[in-house]
Parts: C-alpha cells; structure tokens; sequence
C-alpha cells in the first residue's frame, strides 16, 4: 500500500499490461526527492500500456529483541514481490547506490547474475546518468541498459514499448536470445552480453568485440525538448525531501562545460524550456499550494529565468533554485530570493588560485564573490554556503592554503556586512575531493593519493576548523573511494559486488578476494589511447577534443 500522505500517486489495475517494477536502490525519501525517478514513473503509468510499481531499499531495522534485519522486499502501490513483475528496471542518478542492485534481486528471489537467469525470470534493466556515462560495473547483473535521456515511452521501437509488445505477444517467458536480437538495434539500449572486452593480459582492455548485428557503439538518446513532457514531480508528501515543492526541470545541459563536471559534456546541445510551456505548471502548482523547485545545471543563462521567477512571484508563489551561478545573482534575484524567505546562499568558488581556475576552466576572480557576499548579506540573506574541491590535478598543498585565505578573507567580509544589519549568521564552508569522472576533460586524471588528500585536509582544519561565525564541513570517507571505483570500473568489479551481503558496503577484503585492484581503476593517470569501459557508449562528443582539453588545461 503507499503512504496514506502520499498525493499523486497512481494506483492501476492490474490487467493486459506490461507490469514494470521500478525500483531506487536507496531508501523512500531519497528516491522519491529525485526528479528523474518521478518523471520515469509518471511516464509509464500515463500510458495504458504499462502499470509501474515502485520498490525502495529502507535501511537495516535494529532493535534490542532483534539484530539488524531488511524489511520485506514489496511493492508500495499493492505489496507485490519482485518475481510478479515482467520487467524490473532500476533506476541509478548516483554510482554508490550500485552496490544494492545485486542485494535487492537477491532479496527478491531473483537471480543477481544476467548469465545466470532462464526466461521465467524478469527482465532487468538500469538507465539514470550514472549508467548512461559508465554502464559496465553492473554489467553482469543487467540484461540490458537504457541509455540517455528518458522521454517517451510510447514511441514506436522505442525500449518499454518493444518489450511490451513482445511479452504481451509471446508471454512472459519469452526466450531471452529472442529477446536480445528483437532489441539489438533498439535506440539507446545496451545488451552487455554482446559486447566482449578483451584484456591484453596486464589489466587494460585491448578492444572490444561485437556480436553481428549489434551497434559498435550505444549513441545515446537525446530528449526532442521541444516535444516531449516536461520532467516534473508528481507526488508530494511530507516524508519528501522537498515535501512542499514541485520540482520542474527548466534547463539541460550547461554552457560552461567546467572541466570535472559531465553535464555540460553529457547533455549537450544546453537546452531550456520556453516560459510558455512552464506556466501551465506553475499555475497548477500554486493553485495546490507548492513550492516552485526550478531544476537546471544552467539556470543563470536561462534566457527567461526572469520572467519566470517574476511570474511565480505575481502569484503570490514560491520558489527556489537547484543552483545559480554568481553571474546570475543579479539584483533582481537577490530580491526575488528575499521575498520566498531563503535564509541561506550558495556559491561555488570551487577553488582559489588563479592558476587552478585557469585548470578548471571557472576563472570567477574573487572579488566577485566578495562583492556579492556583501550584496546578499546585506540584503536580508544571513547565512552563506561556500562550495570547494581538493585533490584537482596538478593541485598543490599552496593552492589549498589559498582556500583557507580565500575563506577568511569572505568571512571577514561576511561579519562585517552581518553587523551593518544587527545579525551574524553562518558561513558555511564545504569542501568535496574531486573525483574524476567519464564524459569529461579530467576522465584520464588519476584520484589524489590518501597520504596527500589527507595533509590538504588538515590544512584545511588547522586554517578554518576553529573560526567563529564559520562552519567547515569535509565530505571525506570511505564512500568517496567507493565512488571513485565504481564510476571507472569495468566488469569485472561484478563478482566483488555480488559477492556483498550488506547494503551500501564494498570492503577491503570483499574486493581483494574478487582480484578487484583498486589502484589500476582510481589511482592512476591514464594514456591517450587507453579504452575507457566507458567507450562503449557515445554522448556525441569527441574523445580527442575531451583529451586536447585535459592537456591544455595542465599546460595552463
């Protein structure tokens, strides 16, 4: 049964139709405050053709009487397993959720192993960015990939209206290798059984063979924005993340296209929806009384974000950001952002010294945020949130003790605007390790060693760990190295995986005995020529334009 404060939630008979469990590999809250997922499940249950039921992996309940146990494995709409479904397809933003998919087909009573399941067995699939930019680590557990952007599941040939018409024709047993070739030149889908990657003996792929019939490479599917629905959210509850608000994603893609970030690569052409086919939605928002969420990796370029955001306000609605640049904190925004009651800012300087901006490609001089932290604090808008990255290529232990210059100089500024107005909030200061990720410039970069990460760390607390009036947050642990490992890997990290009884944990020790070695995955710079597990798909950009980028960007 669904949560009886849920609102929007479908709730479909089931009958002739193609039943889809869609599954997050993560707890309800998290999947549910995720866009993507919404959207994915709007779109399969709009449509006659297919009921799609939701499943989401709640954390271990412990108690004095009872050690730690998972809850039942059931769908929220009508607590059915997984077995009763003809298609289970996953649905992965973030690598690190990886490690439950091979848990929850277990759970389900469900052969983890592609190889290894009969035409009794549900169809499994994955698609979400994390996928559509490195499929491989899952790829012994996935019969098949979508990959790209997700926008009509109707279309003819099309992956879930295939698969319907091909079940719903010849049961659900069908025969897989029947299967396979019905799909093998499906747009956007990756079969993985036909792909071979050959090891040329010292752990590099030396190439990649294919079966007849069956594309070179998976060009990923781009959504027609002009066309197709707009991704929004569909079900408001108060256990959500944003219990209040509706999500809409405004804007795709980003003109920036900043080195270690893959949206502008992934995504491209940048592309953003028209002010006339937003306001129907936002009056259907403010008339239920939500929050405006506006989604983008490029909100301040957005030719029409004014008018938008003018538009909400008009009507007397709320709104608020996923991320603005400091280019787009006119005063107009800053206004706009007083009137919804944001108590908080975020920037990302990401770093300090003009030599690593230059490497990044995010040259934004300091005084701009120095003028704009002044703007916003004397404004109204009492606590400020900074983001930055450590261990960027070619980073020194300096230009991390510029960070802590640089987050002193913005706190002194911060006091200073915050007495002018009687009140002294917070400013918070974030800080990632950078991880280098498929799709962009820095995909040959090695990971920072963790003798060194760790010394830039302290640098970072001895500098900014005991100031008043700021707050230093390091987001540095062991699920940083996991995410490292499971956004460059290939497949043959399946059998440490697999070979996991416990959701969200890879150990040591699990990935010594699946003869996983970490330090030829992440802690290496890789070749020009070397193939990625990654190759296998195509997002339309060059891979020699992406490497000339990365020389030119260490030369800088």
């Amino acid at each position: 049964m669904t949560p009886g404060n849920e609102k929007g939630a479908f709730r479909k008979i089931w009958s002739d139709q193609l039943r889809i469990a869609l599954v997050y590999p993560n707890s309800y809250r998290l999947g549910m405050s995720n866009l993507g997922f919404q959207h994915v499940y709007r779109l399969l249950n709009s449509s006659d053709r297919f009921v799609a039921e939701r499943f989401f992996l709640e954390p271990p309940v412990e108690s004095k009487t009872r050690p730690k146990s998972l809850p039942k494995l059931l769908s929220l709409e009508s607590s059915r397993p997984l077995r009763d479904f003809h298609v289970i397809a996953f649905s992965l933003p973030f690598e690190n959720d990886y490690l439950n998919a091979p848990l929850i087909l277990n759970m389900g009573r469900v052969e983890p192993l592609s190889r290894n399941r009969s035409s009794s067995d549900p169809i499994v699939l994955a698609g979400g960015v994390s996928v559509s930019m490195n499929p491989e680590p899952l790829a012994a557990f996935m019969d098949l990939f979508h990959v790209g952007e997700i926008y009509d599941v109707e279309a003819p040939g099309g992956l879930f209206r295939l698969i319907a018409e091909i079940i719903l024709e010849y049961g659900p047993g069908v025969d897989r290798d029947f299967l396979f070739e019905s799909l093998k030149q499906c747009p956007g889908v990756y079969i993985p059984s036909a792909y071979e990657f050959v090891s040329d003996g010292k752990g590099l792929i030396d190439s990649i063979t294919v079966l007849d019939g069956y594309p070179e490479k998976i060009k990923a599917l781009k959504a027609d924005w002009e066309n197709c629905e707009m991704p929004r959210s569909v079900i408001t509850s108060p256990d959500l993340e944003f219990s209040d608000t509706c999500l809409v994603e405004i804007n795709r893609g980003c003109s920036r296209r900043c080195r270690f970030c893959a949206a502008g690569w992934i995504h491209s052409p940048v592309r953003y929806r028209r002010f006339e086919a937003i306001t129907p939605i936002i009056n259907e928002a403010m008339a239920s009384g939500l929050r405006l969420g506006l989604v983008g990796s490029d909100l301040a370029n957005h030719p029409q974000l004014q008018d938008i955001i003018a538009f909400i306000l008009e009507g007397g609605g709320k709104f608020s950001l996923s991320s603005i640049r400091p280019d787009g904190m006119s005063e107009f925004m800053i206004d706009a952002l007083l009137k919804t009651g944001q108590k908080t800012a975020t920037l990302a300087p990401e770093t300090a010294t003009p030599r690593m901006k230059n490497v990044i490609g995010k040259r934004i001089p300091p005084e701009t945020f120095y003028g704009i932290i002044t703007r916003l604090v004397g404004a109204g808008i009492p606590n400020i949130r900074l983001y930055f990255m450590i261990g960027l290529p070619v980073e020194k232990d300096d230009d991390v003790q510029e960070i802590v210059d640089f987050a002193l100089e913005c706190r002194s500024i911060f006091v200073e605007a915050s007495r002018k107005r009687g009140r002294i909030g917070v400013l918070s200061i974030q800080v990632n390790p950078f991880i280098p990720k498929p799709w962009t410039p820095f995909q040959w970069s090695a990971l920072i060693g963790k003798d060194s990460l760790e010394r830039r760390i302290e640098i970072l607390r001895k500098g900014l760990g005991k100031v008043s009036n700021l707050s230093l947050r390091i987001e540095y642990g062991r699920d940083f190295l996991m995410q490292a490992l499971l956004s460059r890997a290939d497949r043959n990290l399946g059998e440490a995986l697999l070979g996991d009884t416990r959701p969200s944990k890879l150990t040591a020790q699990s990935l010594e005995r699946a003869g996983v070695d970490v330090q030829r995955y992440v802690y290496r710079e890789r070749g020009e020529s070397e193939i990625f597990p990654w190759d296998i798909v195509d997002h339309g950009t060059d891979k020699k334009v992406l490497w000339k980028i990365y020389r030119d960007s260490l030369k800088s």
